[in-house]
């Protein structure tokens, strides 16, 4: 035990009120710096969550961009007539921007949104990222194609168009892509509709957003 007789009462009283005094103001400077982190790391996680829902809503957006250009090239076409779909389906817009998902943005995901919706977003980048590569990969070919068909023949309303084994090939191989696309790209747009939805219901609840997610009309 510490013999503070010689300090007297007074000068005890202020070395004991000198350390509540510290304690107190610790504890309340501790408390200040405690509730500024938490503030600012809500409001990092606000600004990521909105990053992500962004990406979502564009990567959306050029699928079921190409769904309906892709539907719509069908539909200006008579089913009886049984042409080649890479004689009508043009170049697909928009396939320009590739989109990655950052690892701070699917983790404000996996704390916020759970895992089952991490695992189902984890990998939803590289696939539209290769969804587009795929696009870009039917305009080059179909570019390539029609420039290396021979001259055309034209008698009166008809136009002759020399075909050649190596067309015939080009032909398929094309035909072949505007119907793996044809069937893929409509569904992974509604799949990553659902995923806005739930990704954005998520957040608005956990972190008081105010997001509203309808599909294009």
């Amino acid at each position: 035990m510490v013999d503070t007789s010689w300090l007297g009462n007074g000068g005890a009283a202020a070395i004991v009120g000198a350390l509540v005094g510290s304690i107190v103001g610790g504890s309340i400077t501790g408390a200040v710096q405690w509730v500024v982190l938490k503030h600012t790391a809500f409001e990092r996680d606000q600004a990521l969550a909105r990053a992500l829902l962004s990406k979502l809503g564009r990567m959306y957006s050029h699928l079921q961009k190409a769904h309906e250009h892709l539907e719509a090239a069908f539909a200006m076409v008579d089913p009886n007539r049984h042409a080649s779909p890479s004689t009508f389906v043009e170049s697909f817009p928009n396939t320009q921007q590739r989109l990655n998902f950052t690892e701070d943005e699917l983790g404000v995901v996996l704390r916020l949104g759970g895992a089952e919706l991490f695992n189902d977003l984890i990998m939803r980048d590289e696939l539209h990222n290769a969804a587009l590569d795929i696009l870009d990969f039917y305009h080059e070919r179909r570019l390539g194609f029609l420039d290396s068909l021979a001259p055309v023949r034209v008698q009166g309303q008809i136009v002759d168009i020399p075909i050649n084994e190596t067309t015939k090939r080009r032909i398929i191989e094309l035909d072949g892509l505007v119907a793996q696309v044809r069937e893929h790209i409509g569904p992974d747009a509604g799949r990553l509709m659902n995923l806005l939805q739930q990704a954005a219901e998520a957040f608005n609840r956990k972190l008081k957003l105010n997001y509203t997610v309808m599909p294009r009309r």
